[in-house]
């Protein structure tokens, strides 16, 4: 499974909502927290919902993120699309 595309295609999916901006490049830098991320809380829930619906659909089991096990999150620093990708691929 590619997590990668799975969150291009979210984050594209987010985008024809309006909930991001048509024209964001996003890496793995990117911000999903914290008061410099072009994700705001809606969007972040959006994402967020949309990456456990589709893992879910992958492995044919429900899955859920959870938020306070994230390294960064537990740091209270922001997170970002890249340390959200490496928490996930230990849990999938």
């Amino acid at each position: 499974m590619d997590i990668t595309k799975i969150f291009e295609k979210i984050i594209k999916k987010l985008k024809s909502e309006n909930s991001l901006p048509k024209n964001l490049k996003v890496n793995d830098k990117t911000l999903l927290t914290g008061p410099n991320s072009p994700f705001d809380s809606v969007a972040f829930v959006q994402f967020s919902s949309h990456v456990e619906f589709e893992l879910s659909q992958a492995n044919k089991k429900n899955f859920s993120i959870m938020i306070f096990k994230i390294p960064e999150i537990k740091n209270n620093k922001p997170l970002t699309i890249g340390g959200l990708k490496k928490y996930l691929k230990g849990k999938i």
